[in-house]
């Protein structure tokens, strides 16, 4: 394999990766209607923490280290509850 080869996968993997944030946060933003819907609170910190160390030790099984797949998660998830949260002002 040469280097455009490598890039070329990168750029697969990065195109996957966006798609896949993408149907996150859709999932969160019907998420939140669902927890409006049934008096269910937004921010559920015990229930991040749990998602975050799941997430953890899956990466870790992957060899990614901890602080890479904390601070993905920590984004995704922060992003996530704005995005319930923006949404309960528009109910």
């Amino acid at each position: 394999m040469n280097i455009e080869d490598y890039r070329l996968q990168i750029d697969d993997v990065d195109s996957e990766l966006l798609r896949n944030i993408a149907k996150r946060l859709e999932l969160a933003e019907g998420l939140g209607q669902f927890k409006r819907d049934n008096g269910i609170p937004i921010y559920h910190p015990e229930r991040e923490e749990e998602v975050i160390a799941d997430r953890i030790d899956q990466g870790s099984a992957l060899g990614i280290p901890e602080e890479i797949t904390r601070s993905i998660f920590r984004i995704l998830i922060d992003k996530s509850r704005e995005i319930q949260e923006k949404d309960e002002g528009n109910s």
